[in-house]
C-alpha cells in the first residue's frame, strides 16, 4: 500500500465517506384506491378555482379503509392550461380514528376537456386529459394504520366528472406507495 501522509489518509477517508451512495430508482407500488364526489366547483376569478368534496372512500389493497367526509380545493388554472390544486380533507378510518389528508397535484388539460367536463361527461387520460398525478401525505393518530405517517402517496387520476343537475361529480385515483 502506498505511503499516505497523515493528511493525505484522512483527506482519502473523508472522500469516501462523502461520497454518496448509489440506490435503485424509487418504485411505486400499487397501495389502494381513492374515490370521492365532487358536490360544487366554482372560478373564483379569472384563474383561481374552489371545490367541494366528500362522500367518498379510501380503500387499501392490504385491507382497511376510510370514508372521506369533507374536502376543500384551492385551485389555479395557469396560462399554459395546467390546473394546478390543493386539497385538505377529513377522513374516518375504518377503527374510528379521523385523519388528515393532504394533497396536491396537475391536471394538464386537452383539447375539449372544459367542454366535456362541465358536461358531467367522465374525463380522465386519454379522454381530455393529457396527464394528471397528485402527491398525498395522511396524518393519523391511528395505531392501525401508523404506516401512513411515513408513506409518501402518489396518485394517478382515472375519473373525473363536475357535478350536474343530476348529482355530483365524480373523482378517482389509483394509489401508489413510494418505495425504495
Amino acid at each position: 500500500m502506498a505511503n499516505l501522509s497523515g493528511f493525505k489518509w484522512v483527506s482519502l477517508c473523508v472522500a469516501v465517506i462523502l461520497v454518496p451512495t448509489v440506490y435503485a430508482a424509487p418504485k411505486l407500488e400499487p397501495i389502494g384506491t381513492f374515490k370521492m364526489k365532487l358536490y360544487e366547483s366554482a372560478a373564483i376569478d379569472n384563474q383561481a378555482i374552489s371545490g367541494r368534496f366528500g362522500g367518498g372512500t379510501l380503500t387499501f389493497k392490504n385491507g382497511g379503509s376510510a370514508t372521506i367526509e369533507t374536502c376543500v380545493e384551492d385551485g389555479y388554472i395557469k396560462s399554459t392550461g395546467i390546473i394546478d390544486f390543493d386539497l385538505r380533507c377529513f377522513a374516518k378510518l375504518d377503527d374510528g380514528v379521523g385523519m388528515l389528508i393532504r394533497y396536491s397535484g396537475l391536471i394538464k388539460t386537452g383539447e375539449g376537456f372544459w367542454d366535456r367536463f362541465l358536461a358531467g361527461e367522465l374525463t380522465g387520460p386519454g379522454r381530455y386529459l393529457d396527464f394528471w398525478f397528485k402527491e398525498m401525505k395522511m396524518v393519523t393518530t391511528s395505531q392501525k394504520y401508523d404506516w401512513v405517517n411515513e408513506t409518501m402517496f402518489i396518485g394517478e387520476g382515472a375519473n373525473l366528472s363536475a357535478q350536474t343537475e343530476d348529482g355530483p361529480g365524480t373523482v378517482h385515483y389509483e394509489l401508489y406507495a413510494l418505495r425504495h
